[in-house]
């Protein structure tokens, strides 16, 4: 696994990067992230005008048991800080299904689109604080696909500010390490301090469902994108428990 660790303004690399991969295949097809790292770099596309049209623009997970119109489901994060503002074209993105076509049909359905789709490009990833890529949990197998999954306290811990007014849900339907291992390339980005002890047990620990973004260190392109506070020092020996949002 690639490491580049930032000197400077975060955002400003995190759009470089993806901006770069874009350039040279401008119809390549992505997941979206739609944890606090990724939101500041949405909001500079979305300021800056930028648009990419040609984009297949892929959900990587969901809340489950929250209502349909509850602005906190990623489907609606995503549309609002993106798809509204035209950043990525609504109308070839791959959207999971919605909730009444059933969990193993839905994650059937998503993956059969991306595989129609000509399967991912680029798997973009946030790395939560105990190790978690997407929603796939510790433990989370290295050849899992698409499936319905129980989040951990602390994942749930550390969403608890989205959810003033009811518990943060309990289940949530992601691409598994699988599906984001198939992927042609691989990208992780971590930033601060709370990212040190996961992002050392990626870099330095086994390769280790207990940290499933070590599952993607001997994939044939992955970079880990990290800033000074992420790199170190941090504990080598195992993630720090206390997910962000990814």
């Amino acid at each position: 696994m690639k490491t580049i660790i930032v000197e400077g303004d975060p955002v400003a690399a995190i759009t470089a990067e993806i901006g770069a991969r874009i350039a040279r295949n401008p119809a390549l097809t992505m997941t979206l992230p739609t944890g606090r790292t990724f939101a500041p770099v949405y909001a500079r596309w979305r300021t800056g005008g930028t648009r990419f049209p040609d984009v297949r623009a892929v959900q990587l997970d969901e809340y489950l048991d929250l209502p349909d119109d509850d602005p906190r489901r990623f489907a609606a994060v995503l549309d609002d800080a993106l798809f509204a503002a035209g950043v990525f074209d609504r109308g070839r993105a791959l959207m999971l299904a919605p909730d009444s076509l059933g969990l193993t049909a839905r994650a059937a359905a998503h993956e059969a689109a991306i595989a129609r789709a000509g399967g991912l490009d680029l798997a973009l990833l946030g790395l939560g604080s105990n190790g978690h890529v997407a929603f796939n949990e510790p433990g989370s197998p290295a050849d899992s696909g698409t499936r319905a999954v129980a989040l951990t306290p602390e994942t749930r811990a550390g969403a608890a500010g989205d959810f003033p007014d009811r518990p943060v849900p309990a289940r949530a339907i992601t691409l598994g390490v699988g599906s984001l291992r198939a992927a042609r390339s691989v990208l992780i980005v971590a930033l601060g301090t709370g990212k040190a002890g996961p992002v050392a047990a990626c870099r330095h620990g086994p390769i280790d469902p207990a940290c499933p973004a070590s599952l993607f260190r001997d994939h044939p392109d992955a970079t880990l994108l990290i800033d000074a506070a992420a790199a170190g020092p941090g504990p080598a020996a195992a993630p720090q428990a206390g997910a962000d949002a990814r």
